[in-house]
């Protein structure tokens, strides 16, 4: 009975309108009002069914109910990423978490970003494509694209527009993120790997990738600036959407994230690119939330303010992602072009 107590409880935390609820158990439930009542009450003891198309309904895992019971926490997880089907679930999966997201207005995203958020190249075809191909061929060794060289046919159109999907929706969600000087690295290695090793298409679209990169990282520069998104139509006018970046020089940096909204906690923990794994447990997610909140404070903030260190900190990234550009211009891994 503590249970079923506990999951009403939390299930009314995420209502602003508690009388509701009577009326949602009987939708749901298919029961009568006064059973409806009954099981609120305690009464009445859920079924194992009810409970579960409770919990289901409401997003509430039941065994984070118990708080940490016997240290033990439990994650829910998406199909690991083994197939271009399993990559196109994961992405709708991705857009529709974020499409909630913003849903509540006073949402806000943590982000410690050991690589660039992964829905920033997304805004960009080239470097969007590139960075779905690496994750396909070098991560998950999918064998529809292994034999391939990349170019724009080798990643499926409804997977390039899902990304761009994600970026739509990303550009709208109220975020702080913590970056460090090797948060832009592996995309860099990853570039410069791929065109060493012939695995472009030619030179000019490894020169056109960089070119979005540097695109990506203006745009990034524009926002640390204001401390707002910039509009979807016109990246020179910023929206209402808050934005705030720290810079950290010594926090080893790990691609999770927090999101909060509707009344709970998200936490997201990256294993094996970018497959992951999420917890709603409220004691894991407030310690997780205090503990990157506790990281930001420690860290420079460079959106809005400190004009000199954000200056000194995107001149360094541009330059870095220039002398690979210009790396590239003077080779040519390409033997029979």
């Amino acid at each position: 009975m503590h249970m079923q107590l506990a999951l009403f409880e939390k299930i009314k935390s995420m209502h602003s309108d508690k009388k509701i609820l009577p009326k949602l158990l009987q939708d749901i439930l298919g029961i009568s009002a006064d059973s409806a009542y009954r099981r609120l009450r305690g009464e009445t003891v859920l079924s194992i069914d009810e409970a579960y198309k409770l919990s289901n309904h409401f997003q509430v895992s039941l065994a984070d109910l118990e708080s940490f019971r016997n240290n033990h926490v439990i994650f829910s997880k998406q199909p690991f990423i083994d197939s271009v089907e399993n990559f196109e679930k994961y992405m709708q999966v991705s857009l529709s978490h974020l499409e909630q997201l913003i849903e509540d207005p006073n949402h806000l995203l943590l982000y410690t970003a050991k690589d660039i958020p992964i829905f920033y190249p997304y805004k960009y075809r080239k470097l969007g494509a590139f960075k779905i191909y690496v994750w396909m061929r070098s991560f998950f060794d999918i064998k529809q694209l292994n034999e391939e060289q990349h170019d724009m046919s080798s990643i499926p159109d409804s997977l390039l527009d899902l990304a761009h999907k994600q970026w739509e929706v990303y550009a709208k969600v109220n975020t702080i993120e913590i970056w460090n000087e090797t948060t832009i690295q592996s995309l860099l290695n990853q570039i410069e790997y791929y065109f060493d090793a012939g695995l472009l298409q030619n030179k000019e679209e490894a020169l056109e990738i960089c070119d979005e990169f540097i695109d990506l990282l203006k745009l990034i520069y524009k926002q640390a600036i204001h401390g707002k998104r910039m509009m979807l139509t016109d990246e020179e006018r910023p929206t209402t959407i808050p934005f705030k970046m720290y810079f950290n020089e010594v926090l080893i940096m790990d691609n999770n994230l927090i999101a909060c909204a509707h009344g709970r906690k998200l936490y997201s923990i990256p294993y094996g690119a970018v497959n992951y794994i999420n917890t709603t447990n409220e004691e894991l997610t407030n310690d997780m939330y205090q503990y990157i909140m506790r990281q930001a404070h420690k860290s420079s903030l460079i959106s809005d303010v400190s004009e000199k260190d954000r200056n000194r900190f995107f001149l360094r990234l541009r330059n870095r992602v220039v002398g690979l550009r210009e790396r590239i211009e003077t080779k040519n891994p390409f033997l029979f072009n």
